[in-house]
């Protein structure tokens, strides 16, 4: 007899900045046995100290990593968000090296990085997630990075996406959502 929750025979895609999905290991195994599944980990910095800082309620870059090495194993088929990057906190060479490498060694098989983003987008996400703590959280990053408030994209975006791009191949690590999809779709009449 099917537990209530695979019933149906749906697949599944999560996509979290929480380590607290291994618990459901067990689940998501017996699900990928009829349906597609995946696990998207959100990852803006490839270092803890930075991490803590920016996401100060969130599982660890460390942590995150450790749930997809756990989740690989397993079979699940994991990637890496690095989204949003930050303008002047997370817009490095180095932070993205860093981050594909650590994707790599730790199982995930797709990465997708949006240098893009404006920091305004991120500030209203907040406000509506969490109220006027949003907009103090972003006034402590402007304050601990001297962020330049009138700046609203990474003025390195176009660049960060050429080594985003070029230390991916090297890595052989899928930067293609279409491929991502169709590697997690593999197998599956859907």
């Amino acid at each position: 007899m099917k537990c209530e929750w695979n019933a149906f025979e749906f697949g599944t895609y999560f996509l979290t900045k929480s380590n607290m999905v291994v618990r459901d290991t067990d689940m998501l195994v017996d699900i990928k046995e009829h349906s597609p599944v995946s696990v998207g980990f959100s990852i803006t910095c490839a270092g803890d100290e930075t991490c803590k800082v920016v996401e100060p309620n969130a599982s660890t870059t460390t942590e995150r990593f450790k749930a997809i090495e756990h989740l690989a194993k397993s079979g699940i088929i994991t990637g890496v968000f690095m989204d949003p990057v930050i303008p002047y906190i997370t817009d490095t060479k180095e932070n993205v090296q860093e981050m594909v490498k650590k994707a790599k060694y730790y199982g995930a098989k797709y990465m997708y990085m949006s240098p893009q983003v404006a920091i305004v987008v991120i500030l209203v996400l907040l406000f509506i997630c969490v109220g006027n703590s949003g907009v103090m959280f972003f006034g402590l990053l402007v304050k601990i990075f001297t962020l330049p408030v009138r700046h609203c994209r990474s003025p390195q975006g176009k660049k960060l996406w050429n080594i985003f791009a070029e230390i991916c191949e090297k890595e052989g690590m899928c930067y293609s959502m279409r491929v991502a999809n169709q590697m997690i779709r593999h197998g599956y009449d859907v």
